[in-house]
């Protein structure tokens, strides 16, 4: 096993079929640079590391009826979709292979929003090696991390950033069923809100947890003729608290 196909710190070992389809996230390429891409596959087979000029030789030596500069753009081509790296021992059609970064990608797709400790800990493995295959997969963008105050959240790179701050929350402690909630009691009330959950949350928990999320615009907060609180779902949310609830 290659280096960085391997876990850091592990041998072979990983022979189960990952759960992750590199066809889920497969990036159009053009006849010729798929077939550039077959050339780097076994370049990389027979040297390890991908080295883009010698690449360009054995393709002009390959690919005889196409020009240089056509090939020079199909591997341009290749780098700017994230497909191939220089001085890299993958490509992105095989970054998928290894189960633990499979297992990551999996996580990331139906939990967005989900950081460093939480994916650390679903898949059972040491910082340092986390670390590794997430820096594998942002670097093919498979996956992309962004920064809310002091935390790092990773998504889906496909995914769009209109609803981050949303889904970031949503990973949250008690955020689920606190939306859950709320999405099926439209208008409900904090006192309602506190009953539904007992003891299971304590009032002032729930009220803080409330709190950041009206104040993070991931619910709404309308007030009754009494000047009580009523909490709603913003329609625009609805849809996609639906697709990771109930998926």
């Amino acid at each position: 096993m290659k280096e960085e196909d391997q876990d850091p710190g592990e041998g072979d070992g990983n022979s189960s079929s990952p759960p992750v389809s590199i066809s889920l996230y497969r990036v159009e390429l053009t006849p010729l640079q798929k077939q550039i891409l077959a050339i780097a596959d076994g370049f990389m087979q027979r040297h390890y590391l991908l080295d883009l000029k010698e690449l360009h030789k054995e393709a002009r030596r390959a690919l005889k009826s196409e020009t240089p500069d056509s090939i020079r753009y199909a591997i341009s081509g290749l780098i700017s979709k994230h497909v191939i790296f220089d001085g890299k021992a993958l490509t992105r059609e095989r970054a998928l292979e290894n189960e633990t970064r499979s297992r990551i990608m999996e996580l990331i797709t139906k939990n967005p929003g989900s950081n460093f400790s939480t994916i650390r800990n679903e898949v059972g493995k040491d910082s340092r090696t986390v670390q590794f295959h997430l820096d594998i997969l942002a670097r093919f963008a498979f996956i992309r991390a962004e920064e809310f105050g002091n935390n790092v959240a990773y998504f889906e790179n496909s995914l769009g950033k209109d609803y981050d701050s949303f889904l970031y929350y949503l990973q949250k402690n008690d955020a689920k069923d606190i939306f859950g909630v709320i999405l099926n009691h439209q208008g409900i009330t904090m006192n309602e809100l506190q009953e539904h959950f007992g003891s299971t949350i304590p009032r002032s928990s729930l009220y803080r947890k409330i709190r950041i999320l009206v104040d993070n615009g991931c619910i709404i907060e309308n007030h009754d003729a009494n000047q009580q609180s009523l909490f709603d779902i913003p329609d625009h949310y609805c849809e996609v608290l639906r697709k990771y609830l109930f998926s």
